[in-house]
Formats: C-alpha cells, structure tokens, sequence
C-alpha cells in the first residue's frame, strides 16, 4: 500500500511540476516585464479569427519598417531594441543579432525569430472568449486608426501579451 501511496504522489507531484514549466515563463514576464504598446499592421479583417483567437502581425515585424537593413537568416533569433515616441507607441531603434548588454531606461528590447520574411516574437495569437469575440471582431472591422497591443518584455527579449486596443477601448488578456 505505501509503494502505490509514493506512486501516486510522484505522478501527481511531475504533473504539476510540468504545468509550471508551462506558467512560470509566461508570468514571470508579465510581473517582471517592461510594458510597450506596439502598433499592428493592416490586414484582411475577414480572416483576423481563426477558432477563438485573433492573428495579429506587428509593424515591428516587416523587416522593411526596421531602420536599418540586417541580411537576415532564416531560423536565426533576432533582438529589436525599441524606445517610445510621442504618442506612446514602441518604436525599432536597431536591430542585431546579439542580445544587448545594457539597455537606457526608455528602452525595452524584444527577440524573435526570422520566418518566412518576417520577425516572430511570439505574440502573435490573441486569444477572446467566445462570449466576447464577435463583439472584438466588429470593434476591429470599424476601426479606422491601427489596432494597438500592449505587451510586457523582460530584459532577455521575452514579450506576452496583456492586452489589445482598439479605438481606445481595452481588452485584457
């Protein structure tokens, strides 16, 4: 009975332990992270949702809107630096292919993978209960001003999402 008592713990025990490699990152970014709101790209509203979540591209992620011209790898991890501008959107500063060491402290930087011709930071689902996501959808299709996302970035380039903006209404993550 003790033998299959320690079995049990030990499976319940690795499970959870499992479910925390899978929170942990994630939270620890969005207590630790520095919030910079970046601006989407215009796309066709009538494929943003693919089951429940919206598929959002960022200006940041068009090397073209990068200020300098990198010869980028596929599959290579990129850091963008960024600073804000007047308006409080999170603009490229440069680009390198190293992790910078220091950062001035209106800088957040962020890292992504180069894919396909664009930058992947990993933020690029946004996930809606269904309760809310035609009333999101609709918000979006209307929208003439760029939709915005907030997001929080840790010093290692790690980025999660924590809300998105649209005409100036809110919503969270």
């Amino acid at each position: 009975m003790q033998r299959k008592t320690w079995g049990f713990v030990g499976a319940v025990s690795l499970q959870l332990f499992l479910l925390l490699l899978i929170v942990v990152p994630r939270w620890s970014i969005l207590v630790h992270g520095k919030t910079v709101v970046l601006e989407t790209l215009p796309y066709d509203p009538y494929d943003i949702f693919r089951g429940y979540y919206m598929d959002l591209r960022y200006r940041i992620s068009d090397p073209d809107n990068l200020p300098e011209k990198t010869d980028f790898k596929a599959e290579r991890k990129y850091y963008v630096i960024l600073s804000p501008d007047g308006n409080g959107i999170w603009q490229p500063k440069t680009v390198s292919a190293e992790l910078p060491k220091a950062l001035k402290p209106d800088e957040a930087v962020i890292g992504g993978y180069y894919r396909y011709g664009w930058l992947d930071y990993g933020i690029n689902r946004y996930y809606l209960p269904e309760s809310r996501r035609h009333h999101v959808e609709e918000l979006f299709r209307r929208s003439e001003k760029p939709v915005l996302v907030e997001i929080k970035v840790k010093d290692n380039g790690a980025a999660a999402v924590t809300q998105i903006i649209i005409d100036g209404k809110r919503f969270k993550y």
